[in-house]
């Protein structure tokens, strides 16, 4: 399912629920990528509240306007009341009733809501577009563009439109009817060891999660498991209540079926193992015009990430699953720990994709001081006398989790429904009570999967395209030229910034095949990189860190200017999406 939109009018104000009704069902074919054609909306009215599910695959969990998206886990009846207990699950969920709206999430934030409050109307939505659209009006929010340029995604608490605000990972946001006020509240997100033995902590570990697959009540006909060749997505196949009839599904590029020990071959053996029915996705690059492909992109995600390396097949496999009647899939996305360690500040923010423009060495001064400034929020900054591993995981759980991996959620909910079974709350807070030494490489959860069997290595290499050759092909170049060079994006950004990316854009352009290389490279003088090459463990990790100043590549910029540019248009269009109370706008 796509979208839930929640819409609660203040006595009387507002459209009507027939004019509300008219509107959704139009938003239910705008909010939709090109390549589908969407389910009818499901529309629950009630108390002067209207809860809509857009493109829904099947009826989420709900009561009466409440309604959850994702999985809640051994729910009390009263799951859907505001003001009640938090539930345990991974999920995004929307309860009211006469008296309140509430909002809740997840301990990770791992589906995003969104809210904006007016004098006649409060309205809640995993979707951007859907509250521009209501509010009939855009007001762009600049501190987006630092955030988009630095580390391709909005940043924290930022949403395109400075009026929207987002809920927060491990929180609740509560309305008041009667009094037409906001109270947020943040939940405990401290990472406190306790003292126990490691088989302790394992135990522990492992009643949780079977606690947690106990209570995932899902009909595996109906639901897809995207398969790799590691740990987390094999754990899931090992939990299962049950397993007869679900699907498997990998995806990467051709030549990954040739390659043994990468995620394509080893995910075939361990589907041939479990006896289920696999199937292997191409994500070479699509024959459909590029422009085509990247609105696509824009429209599935809402301009959320950068990432679009994944999906320039079109999107074949979400459209494909979504044809096929699958209700989801099934994902292995974990709060387990990080590989590797930290030895400084940077090399947290580093670890977990939370660099600024001045981090760069190859972003100058002059444009990064024309833009707005841009640091790490409070809550998200190092706490006193916290351990820098415990703040590295924090970092992960409060700003990657609902914000970078959130937003790819964001893609595939277009198609399908998605469930996080590893991000279920209880799972979570019982991680936050191990010690650093079993969260580092996952040891803590890999001890209970190694276990488990069968005996077959896990990859070594991704099936996926993780070069950033796509950014520079030249249709791909031409096109973010031509919206760099637009009126649009000259309002956007200040002309130096803008003079610099598209500068840079075109020389970088190439057609020749070039080697893999990440979105932040270091840069390092060669008596430094003959240091590193000498030494080993924290010394050189503390080094790499001094030594900082990472490269962007410049081509990568330049798509995340570009995705800022056409949004900015995309919402513009949103804004006009009705023609008036009774009469939408035709996409």
């Amino acid at each position: 399912m796509a979208k839930v939109i929640c819409i609660c009018r203040r006595d009387g104000g507002g459209d009507s629920e027939a004019e509300t009704r008219a509107k959704v069902e139009h938003l239910n074919r705008r909010l939709t990528p090109d390549n589908i054609k969407p389910n009818s909306p499901v529309i629950f009215q009630e108390n002067g509240v209207t809860t809509a599910v857009l493109n829904p695959a099947e009826t989420p969990a709900r009561h009466g306007t409440s309604v959850c998206l994702g999985a809640l886990i051994h729910p009390a009846e009263d799951w859907w009341r505001p003001r009640s207990a938090v539930p345990d699950g991974a999920y995004a969920l929307f309860r009211s009733d006469g008296d309140a709206v509430e909002l809740l999430n997840d301990a990770v934030g791992s589906r995003t809501i969104w809210y904006a409050l007016t004098d006649s109307f409060f309205i809640a939505s995993t979707s951007q577009r859907a509250i521009v659209a209501f509010l009939g009006s855009f007001e762009p929010n600049p501190n987006v563009i630092p955030w988009m340029l630095s580390v391709g995604q909005l940043g924290p608490d930022n949403s395109y439109d400075r009026r929207i605000r987002v809920l927060r990972a491990n929180s609740r946001v509560l309305l008041d009817r009667s009094t037409w006020r906001l109270t947020a509240t943040e939940m405990e997100d401290d990472i406190v060891p306790e003292e126990r033995s490691r088989k302790e902590h394992a135990d522990g570990l492992l009643r949780s999660i079977e606690r947690v697959f106990d209570g995932l009540d899902l009909d595996p006909t109906k639901w897809v498991l995207p398969l790799s060749g590691g740990v987390d997505s094999r754990a899931i196949l090992y939990w299962l209540k049950r397993r007869d009839g679900l699907r498997a599904v990998t995806w990467g590029v051709r030549a990954a079926l040739d390659d043994k020990g990468n995620d394509a071959t080893i995910a075939r053996e361990v589907a041939r193992h479990f006896k289920l029915d696999h199937r292997f996705f191409e994500t070479d690059v699509s024959n459909e015009p590029v422009d085509t492909l990247f609105t696509r992109f824009l429209v599935a995600g809402e301009g959320r990430t950068d990432a679009v390396a994944g999906y320039t097949d079109g999107f074949k496999i979400w459209k494909d699953l979504f044809d096929g009647k699958a209700a989801g899939v099934i994902r292995g996305d974990e709060c387990f720990g990080l590989r590797g360690t930290a030895y400084t500040a940077f090399g947290v923010r580093r670890y977990v994709s939370c660099l600024l423009l001045s981090d760069y060495a190859n972003i100058p001064g002059p444009v990064i001081d024309e833009l707005p400034p841009q640091s790490l929020p409070g809550h998200l900054a190092q706490r006193e006398g916290e351990p820098i591993l415990r703040w590295r995981d924090r970092l992960y759980y409060n700003f990657r989790m609902p914000f970078a991996m959130a937003a790819l959620t964001d893609l595939k909910a277009s198609y399908v429904e998605v469930v996080n079974p590893f991000l279920a709350r209880s799972i979570v807070d019982y991680m936050r009570t191990v010690p650093d030494s079993l969260r580092v490489k996952k040891k803590l959860f890999v001890d209970i999967v190694q276990k488990l069997g069968p005996d077959i290595p896990y990859a070594e290499r991704a099936a996926i395209d993780t070069s950033l050759n796509v950014f520079k092909s030249k249709p791909v170049v031409e096109m973010i030229q031509d919206e760099l060079g637009s009126p649009r994006a000259a309002a956007i950004f200040p002309e130096n910034v803008l003079r610099f990316v598209r500068k840079n854009v075109a020389t970088r352009a190439t057609d020749a095949p070039a080697r893999p290389e990440s979105h932040a490279k270091y840069m390092l003088p060669k008596a430094v990189r003959k240091t590193l090459g000498e030494v080993t463990g924290k010394p050189r990790g503390i080094l790499r860190d001094r030594f900082k100043k990472p490269a962007l590549d410049l081509n990568v910029m330049a798509f995340r200017a570009f995705v800022i540019s056409r949004m900015h248009g995309i919402l513009e269009e949103d804004t006009r999406a009705f023609v008036s109370p009774r009469t939408p706008r035709q996409a």
